[in-house]
């Protein structure tokens, strides 16, 4: 059984990586609004890939001589093609659902992926979804959905029932995206299959015609943008959520990645005096009170780790 220090550990771990995806979304809609979506997902991946492999090479040679535990390469590098194959998927498919849904109606419906890491993680993992975390995820989601929709969100006239399938199958892959790391957490080193992971998506991403030359054609300004957001989220956020489930199980984190709209807008208040709306208000307090439901049961409950000697077929 995971600790109440453990815990505690996981929960912060977890509210970081809300706190810095919501630093994420500035610099990356600022990037978006310079360059083709695709190019900026791109370069920002790139970014990202290089600080992982500069970390993973910092503590290799800083911890020169020590002993380090057996990670399975075989583990690492299975784990590695799966979630870059998944990152891949789940950012075209993004990319296809916000040309027909528009952002407001995405990102809702791809907070469904909470449903299917709670569902995936009772199936594959044996962590149990209490009567507490229902009635908090359902909260959470309506507060969600509350926020982008009716807060203002997209036009109807900018809906096309299409993207819907886009959107399900970018929350599908990030879930299992999350579900895979809690399965396999403890035999793995996080930093180097994250950096692993983004180099491999990269290479994908690249064989796409013109997309290298197209690359290289950004501007400073540009780059250093796709640079902060790299750093906000697919290098610190992700890597916290990685963390995270070391010790609080998959569903709780991605119920607390719920939190990224809260800290966005108190983000947005701080920096630009940007006031939420009386929906924004009342959805953000939805989300809050969704979260903390579950929180509320003992540290205790939290389902032990899973099994060690797991493999990847």
């Amino acid at each position: 059984m995971a600790t109440s220090s453990s815990a505690r550990s996981g929960v912060l771990l977890a509210l970081a990586a809300s706190m810095t995806a919501a630093g994420f979304l500035v610099p990356f809609q600022a990037a978006s609004a310079r360059a083709p979506r695709e190019l900026v997902v791109l370069a920002m991946l790139s970014v990202a890939a290089l600080l992982n492999s500069v970390v993973t090479l910092a503590g290799r040679v800083h911890g020169a001589g020590r002993p380090r535990p057996h990670r399975s390469r075989r583990l690492a590098l299975g784990v590695a093609v799966l979630l870059a194959a998944l990152t891949v998927i789940g950012n075209f498919a993004v990319s296809n659902a916000l040309g027909r849904l528009g952002p407001g109606l995405t990102s809702v419906v791809q907070q469904t992926q909470l449903v299917f890491v709670a569902l995936s993680s009772a199936l594959l993992l044996n962590e149990r979804i209490s009567a507490r975390f229902a009635l908090g995820a359902g909260v959470a989601l309506a507060g969600f959905a509350l926020m982008r929709l009716a807060g203002g969100g997209d036009s109807p006239g900018a809906v096309d029932v299409g993207g819907m399938p886009w959107a399900v199958l970018s929350a599908l892959a990030f879930a299992l995206m999350h579900v895979l790391t809690r399965k396999v957490i403890n035999r793995i080193d996080p930093v180097t299959v994250n950096a692993v992971r983004l180099w491999m998506a990269v290479g994908l991403l690249l064989c796409l015609p013109g997309q290298a030359r197209a690359l290289t054609a950004l501007d400073p300004v540009t780059w250093a943008l796709c640079a902060a957001a790299a750093f906000a989220g697919p290098f610190t956020a992700r890597l916290c959520l990685m963390y995270a489930v070391r010790h609080i199980s998959a569903s709780r984190s991605a119920l607390l990645a719920l939190a990224t709209p809260v800290f966005a807008f108190i983000l947005g208040f701080a920096a630009f005096a940007i006031v939420p709306g009386p929906f924004e208000i009342v959805g953000g307090a939805l989300i809050l009170v969704g979260i903390g439901l579950p929180l509320l049961e003992r540290a205790g409950a939290e389902p032990p780790r899973p099994d060690l000697g797991v493999t990847v077929r």
